[in-house]
């Protein structure tokens, strides 16, 4: 991952890595995958990409949101797709305009 991140970034091409949640029962807080997320953030600094995770936006989300321990259901796609967009926006990386 850290030696995709840098071909990219040696090619000025903008890298996000995502920190994806698996929460097994909306109702139960907390994630799941720690050594994940721990290996994600390591290559975010170790290939100064940027990096964003989106356990937060998830956990306050209305069910159903996962179809099964991983995979999202479109309303958890939507959560996904409205974060990246908000955070590309910000980051001033796209001209993104409502519709």
């Amino acid at each position: 991952m850290i030696e995709i991140a840098n071909l990219c970034r040696a090619n000025d091409i903008p890298v996000i890595l995502i920190m994806w949640p698996c929460l097994y029962n909306q109702k139960e807080t907390g994630d799941y995958l720690p050594p994940y997320k721990s290996l994600i953030m390591e290559a975010s600094v170790r290939s100064y990409a940027h990096s964003i995770d989106l356990t937060p936006f998830f956990e306050n989300a209305p069910e159903p949101i996962f179809l099964d321990r991983v995979h999202a259901t479109p309303a958890g796609y939507r959560i996904v797709a409205e974060t990246l967009a908000a955070y590309l926006k910000e980051s001033q990386w796209l001209p993104i305009q409502q519709l």
